[in-house]
């Protein structure tokens, strides 16, 4: 189904968007775009073009956003996350790996996987079970890369 859910998000049309206010659980699959405010979980894996997200919000799976992953709060991914960028301020937590252009966390950002990136700029706490690999990397505080 995630394959599936990709090859529609290419398709124009049929995607629509989604918003979430307040707290509520949605099934995975292909979105426009979903912006929360709250709190927000999804069932399985999801597939988005772009995502921005106020509290906190949930994946069971994996989330792939060939446009921005914009979070303020609490972002946890079960699965890897595939984003065009990321830009975190709070807490994102990512099981699986990170794969993204420019990544840009003011927070605690964990990284269960490795980290593949076109620049790193963390300010705050990032850690890393796998391996970082970027263009450039800048860090200001805590830094584990146990990779």
């Amino acid at each position: 189904m995630f394959n599936e859910a990709k090859e529609t998000r290419e398709a124009p049309g049929g995607i629509g968007d989604y918003r979430i206010s307040g707290s509520s659980t949605i099934d995975g699959g292909c979105y426009n775009r979903i912006v929360s405010s709250g709190s927000c979980k999804v069932s399985s894996d999801l597939v988005c073009r772009e995502l921005r997200v106020s509290g906190s919000f949930r994946a069971c799976g994996s989330v792939d956003c060939n446009g921005p992953v914009r979070s303020t709060g609490s972002l946890h991914c079960a699965g890897n996350l595939i984003a065009g960028n990321l830009i975190s301020s709070g807490s994102t937590k990512i099981q699986g790996n990170l794969e993204s252009g420019p990544v840009q966390s003011t927070g605690a950002l964990s990284v269960g996987g490795n980290v593949h990136a076109t620049a790193v700029r963390s300010s705050g706490g990032l850690h890393v079970e796998g391996d970082v690999e970027a263009d450039s990397f800048t860090t200001t505080g805590a830094l584990e890369v146990t990779g």
